[in-house]
């Protein structure tokens, strides 16, 4: 397929659709293997925590029951 046929093919897109068609340009980016050239919108933010420890000062309520076995399984106990 010519880029000519494919700018076409993207020229008639609506405008609704244009962050999804962005997304599955990186998409295709990304599969073969050229990940610096997906710039996706979704990447995490540079501050962002992932893993252990992640939500640590996040959870500020826990339940005084929390450890109690829950009632709808006592059959299997």
């Amino acid at each position: 397929m010519s880029f000519a046929v494919l700018e076409e093919k993207m020229s008639r897109v609506s405008p609704q659709f244009l962050d999804e068609q962005s997304a599955f340009i990186d998409f295709l980016l990304y599969r073969q293997g050229d990940v610096a050239a997906a710039t996706c919108a979704h990447r995490k933010t540079p501050g962002a925590r992932s893993g252990f420890g992640a939500l640590r000062d996040k959870i500020t309520y826990i339940a005084p029951d929390f450890d109690e076995p829950v009632d709808d399984f006592a059959e299997y106990m």
